[in-house]
Formats: C-alpha cells, sequence, structure tokens
C-alpha cells in the first residue's frame, strides 16, 4: 500500500472564486491551534478511512518498525 498527502493552498477572492496558490508534495501535519488539529485530524482519519486500513494492518506495520 502506498499513498501520498498533499496540501493545497488556495485563496478565495471576494467573489468566492478559488484560486490555487500552490500544491505541497510534504504539507505540514504540526498543529498550531485548536481547529488546525482538528481538521488534520479528520483529513488523518478519512485518508485511512478511504485506504480502509484496518487494526490488524497498523498492528503489523508497527510489528515492522
Amino acid at each position: 500500500m502506498c499513498f501520498e498527502i498533499l496540501g493545497f493552498d488556495v485563496l478565495i477572492d471576494k467573489n468566492g472564486a478559488p484560486w490555487l496558490l500552490e500544491v505541497n508534495h510534504a504539507p505540514s501535519f504540526n498543529c498550531d491551534t485548536a481547529l488546525d488539529a482538528s481538521v488534520k485530524q479528520m483529513l488523518l482519519q478519512d485518508t485511512f478511512r478511504l485506504l480502509n486500513v484496518t487494526l490488524s494492518d497498523k498492528q503489523h506495520i508497527l510489528k515492522m518498525i
């Protein structure tokens, strides 16, 4: 299993139109605020749910480390 999480920086102008500023291949997962932590936690949960990662998969990976 292999995947990558990309970070998209988007600016919303006064008319509500989105403008893509950049795409980060290695976005930061440091959390500066409670909202930041909540958004990143939900992102990771959704990512693992989409990948269908099971508890046994996690345990297997942790044994390899």
